[in-house]
């Protein structure tokens, strides 16, 4: 099955740093994609081409998906930073650009198309590139089943770790494991 291609046109009345993401419509913290990640633009009129897939290349669905789009105003251009609020509760626009990115999981084991039964051991890695603060603070991960929530843990610290799912719980088919 071909996946559809999507373009999001979208204009910015002043130049602003942009990060656009693919989430799954109900859980907006799982985030299927990032197509932007805090770039900084100058005002006008932009567009963005998403090609239907998460970041390890699946197809998803698009009955299941959200684009969210967060902009902030330049540095340059702010009087008082201290004095911007953010959905997040701070301006990325002050942290280090280098650290302020979108992690980097990928997700070890089980393989793709596994067969899997029982209770089973996902292990993952965060590439050392893309751990953003996690070195220092931890991470929040979250590991999901078919767009539900199995586990999350806010104090990650490690660039490898694993957690062990009850399959049990879920019924027998194919599923969609996603980690972020």
């Amino acid at each position: 099955m071909s996946q559809k291609r999507a373009v999001f046109v979208y204009e910015l009345p002043e130049p602003s740093r942009v990060r656009i993401r693919i989430t799954h419509k109900a859980r907006r913290a799982l985030v299927y994609r990032t197509l932007m990640d805090w770039q900084e633009l100058q005002a006008g009129t932009f567009s963005v081409e998403w090609d239907g897939l998460d970041s390890s290349g699946n197809p998803t669905n698009p009955r299941n998906t959200s684009v969210i789009m967060e902009t902030e105003p330049l540095l340059s251009k702010i009087a008082d930073p201290s004095q911007i609020q953010t959905p997040s509760g701070h301006l990325h626009a002050l942290h280090d650009p280098n650290r302020c990115k979108e992690l980097g999981v990928k997700i070890d084991s089980p393989s793709r198309d596994s067969m899997l039964s029982g209770i089973i051991r996902i292990n993952a890695h965060m590439d050392a590139g893309r751990r953003g603060y996690g070195d220092i603070e931890g991470h929040g991960v979250r590991i999901y089943i078919d767009g539900e929530l199995l586990y999350e843990n806010e104090e990650e610290k490690g660039p490898d770790f694993g957690y062990e799912i009850d399959t049990t719980q879920i019924g027998n088919g194919r599923h969609m494991l996603s980690l972020n």
